[in-house]
This record gives C-alpha cells, structure tokens and sequence, in this order.
C-alpha cells in the first residue's frame, strides 16, 4: 500500500482505501471482500431461514403422531371410554354410558345437544372408535371381545352397538326420536352404521350403549419453544447480514 496525493492511501492495485477500513485481505489463496462477505451472510441467512422452518415443521408433525389415543380402563378391565380421539382433525373425549338421550345429552331436545350435527360427521366419530378405541391391546381385547366396554355386557360372542346421536326427528308428531350413527363392534365385525332410538328410552340392553363426546383443546407442541428460539436466532443472523451489507 502506497500513500496517494492528497493523504489518501492507495492499494497495490491502485484502488484508494478509505482511513480504518479495508478494502481486502488476502487468505487461504482467495480474496475475501466486505462484499461477497455480505452475500455470503445473506446466503447463510436464507439457508438458516429454510432449516429452522424444516426442522420445526418436522418435529411440530413428530408431536402431532406421539399424541395417542388414551384409553379409560377402570380396576376390572372394562373400558369406560378414551381421550384423545380425532375426528376430522379435532380432538374429542369420549365416554361409554347407558341411560336415555334425554339424561346424557342435556335434554336431548335441540339439535345443538349433540355434538355432531350430521350424519357424515357422526360416522366419522363412529369410524374412529373402531380405529383408534376399539383394538386388541395390553389393557384388554376391546375389538374381540364387545362385552369389554361399558355398557355392552352381552355375552362374549355378541357385538355391541355404541350410538352416537347427530339428529333429532318426528316420529309420532313430536321429536320423539334421534337419529344414531353406530359403531358395530365385536368378534369378527367391525362396521359403522345407522340406528335410531326414542329420547325417552334407555340403552340398559347389552347390546346396545352412547358414546358421550367433549371436544377438548389441543396443548401447544412441546417443539414451540425451541421455534422460538430459532426464529430469535434467525432474526439476529439477518440482521448481522444488514449490517455487513451497510459495511460493505
């Protein structure tokens, strides 16, 4: 480096370098410039950027698949219903009772007493016990043997139906009677179907038992705050690029 005309210092390549900065270092056979270093940044940004929104996607979906289906197993081993149950992407605990419409599901004289508010959507809830509810399973065989749930104490070669209600209809002048969908269970059948039962009448019969459903909300991801952390990291690192680009 040279001093120029004027007290301006001047490279071996004849370009003037401005007091306390420098124009290039050379090192390991290349030169590096405040210029390609600041795309060089960017380009760190950007990979960051796609890596911390991969790898939260993967581990958000991780969390998703671990949350399984809890099963409600009493002391005697019969199944007094499960949590955690999904149906058409919301979560729902469900409870096995015996008893009439009108004690279990607040009256059982409106339509916004049930859950489920069409036939297509109760069949999805029918069609999920049998998925996820209904199996073989260290904690009894649900799917083989019917007379395992509450409510469905037949003998132990007789399916079970479990009703869940969607709708209200006239029968005999009044709304007398609800529309079911039914979860057909027991040794070597498994089906979703339709039934229909009086509001007032009980499912004491053996054969037959609700399927009570809460909607419950689903708890943040255990990944969330390690998203977080990597956004915060992200955010730092772009800036720190700004930055390097403004030097440059």
């Amino acid at each position: 480096m040279v001093s120029g005309g004027f007290g301006v210092n001047v490279s071996e390549t004849g370009e003037p370098v401005l007091p306390g900065r420098k124009r290039a270092d050379k090192t390991l056979g290349g030169e590096v410039t405040m210029g390609n270093f600041g795309a060089t940044m960017k380009g760190c940004a950007r990979f960051a950027s796609a890596a911390v929104l991969a790898v939260a996607a993967m581990a958000f979906q991780a969390d998703r698949a671990g949350a399984a289906v809890v099963l409600d197993v009493d002391g005697s081993g019969q199944l007094l219903g499960a949590s955690g149950v999904v149906v058409d992407g919301s979560t729902y605990k469900v409870a096995f009772m015996d008893g009439t419409c009108i004690a279990l599901f607040d009256g059982c004289d409106d339509a916004s007493d049930f859950i489920f508010a069409t036939k297509a959507s109760a069949d999805l809830a029918s069609q999920a016990l049998l998925d996820d509810v209904l199996l073989d399973v260290p904690a009894g065989n649900f799917d083989s043997i019917a007379n395992l749930t509450n409510g469905c104490e037949g003998s132990n070669d007789q399916a079970c139906r479990i009703f869940t209600p969607y709708e209200l209809f006239d029968f005999s002048g009044t709304d007398d009677t609800v529309r079911t969908s039914s979860s057909k269970n027991g040794p070597g059948t498994d089906s979703v179907g339709s039934d229909s039962a009086g509001v007032t009448a009980s499912l004491a019969s053996p054969l037959y038992t609700w399927a009570v459903w809460t909607p419950t909300p689903v708890p943040l991801p255990a990944t969330l705050p390690l998203l977080g952390i990597g956004l915060a990291g992200l955010a730092g690192l772009r800036r720190l690029s700004r930055r390097t680009a403004r030097a440059a």
